[in-house]
């Protein structure tokens, strides 16, 4: 219909890809089931209420966000370097969630993170909120005196868990995002040029 899909490439593991639908909305998944939602926006098929109702909701107070029903393990499964996180990603913690939203909204002087998950049980939520409590603690203490300030941004996180469903929030200046991202490089020297 028009839409060009980007394909992984050929003998990857999964046959995944991304859809640019328009100037703000992207479809991500494997490539049957963009193709499938591509065919149902043709048709003028409305996405499900539920999803719909989520969408409008998290774009309506986020500058980029994103919404998934199933697990990220689905989307994210075989495609991490890292063989310790990718393992992470087919455990069993994962595997209970069921939709996700998140998003990212610029402010003024400061940048602010929104995750929501619905996980199966209020067990799997509560279970959820902790490992990532575990691992902001673990960064923490590993982290050098003096190293990158993403540690101590950890500490401004926070975390709940009611019901089914998990949030979590991050607020940091803006200035510390910047400082956060571009700590790590390096200013290039230029190359000495001689006649």
């Amino acid at each position: 219909h028009g839409v060009n899909i980007l394909r992984q490439k050929e003998g990857a593991s999964k046959d995944g890809g991304i859809a640019l639908l328009d100037g703000g909305t992207a479809l991500i998944g494997d490539v049957a089931s963009i193709e499938a939602a591509i065919d149902q926006r043709q048709a003028g098929s409305a996405a499900p209420a539920a999803l719909l109702d989520k969408v409008r909701k998290i774009s309506a107070t986020n500058d980029a966000w994103f919404v998934t029903l199933g697990t990220p393990a689905q989307f994210l499964s075989g495609k991490i370097a890292d063989p310790n996180l990718n393992g992470a990603m087919q455990g069993n913690l994962l595997a209970t969630v069921q939709e996700a939203s998140g998003g990212i909204r610029f402010g003024e002087s400061a940048v602010s993170l929104t995750a929501e998950v619905v996980a199966r049980s209020e067990k799997d939520a509560t279970a959820l909120a902790d490992v990532i409590r575990f691992l902001a603690g673990m960064v923490q203490l590993n982290s050098a005196p003096g190293a990158s300030k993403g540690a101590s941004l950890l500490e401004n996180m926070q975390l709940s868990a009611q019901a089914n469903v998990m949030t979590m929030s991050l607020a940091m200046p803006e200035d510390q995002l910047e400082k956060l991202l571009g700590s790590d490089r390096a200013p290039r020297k230029a190359a000495a040029v001689r006649p």
